[in-house]
């Protein structure tokens, strides 16, 4: 259900002519403060996004307002894979892309700290595993064989199991919505 609140303001007869009508000036009035509105709830997305590489966290554009009649649409853009951060990934044996999940391994260090075993030789590349079997057969990997069995390994997880949601968007939104309201309230020159 929207929220709706009334308004009390008091526009000058110039004020009027100058914008061409008092249908111009509100709506000036209102996609100015619901630009401030907009601002707002970007910069919390921004300061409470979760976090590994930043990306997604300065990725937050806000869109200019539009007015109409009944209301003031604000949007957001971020980029695509938010929406998986956001709404969560439900497995069924869909994994993220490899480059995403093993930039994502170095970062946390994963492949570093990685237990091998013998047979996580097959999941390698076969060019990886050419000359290689003996020292594979040791359980003895290069820290570059260990990134590639650490990603392939959360992948698989994700593909399974899928990644819990993180609803940060609706507690930005939930935590900044009087904030917000009082701009757009500011915008109009409300009393």
């Amino acid at each position: 259900m929207p929220l709706v609140r009334k308004v009390r303001i008091q526009i000058k007869e110039s004020e009027i002519r100058d914008a061409g009508g008092l249908e111009n000036l509100i709506a000036n009035r209102l996609r100015r403060g619901a630009l401030v509105a907009t601002e707002i709830l970007r910069g919390d997305l921004a300061r409470n996004s979760p976090v590994n590489t930043g990306t997604l966290a300065n990725s937050f554009i806000s869109q200019p307002p539009i007015v109409s009649r009944r209301d003031v649409s604000m949007s957001i853009t971020m980029i695509p894979y938010g929406r998986f951060v956001v709404d969560g990934h439900g497995g069924k044996g869909k994994s993220p892309p490899f480059d995403v999940i093993s930039l994502w391994v170095k970062r946390k260090g994963l492949h570093q700290r990685l237990k091998t075993a013998p047979w996580m030789a097959q999941l390698l590349p076969e060019t990886a595993q050419e000359g290689n079997a003996a020292r594979h057969k040791n359980n003895k990997f290069i820290l570059a064989e260990k990134l590639i069995i650490a990603t392939l390994l959360v992948m698989r997880k994700i593909a399974r199991a899928g990644v819990e949601a993180n609803n940060f968007l609706d507690l930005a939104i939930k935590n900044n919505r009087e904030r917000m309201l009082r701009a757009i309230q500011k915008g109009l020159g409300a009393k």
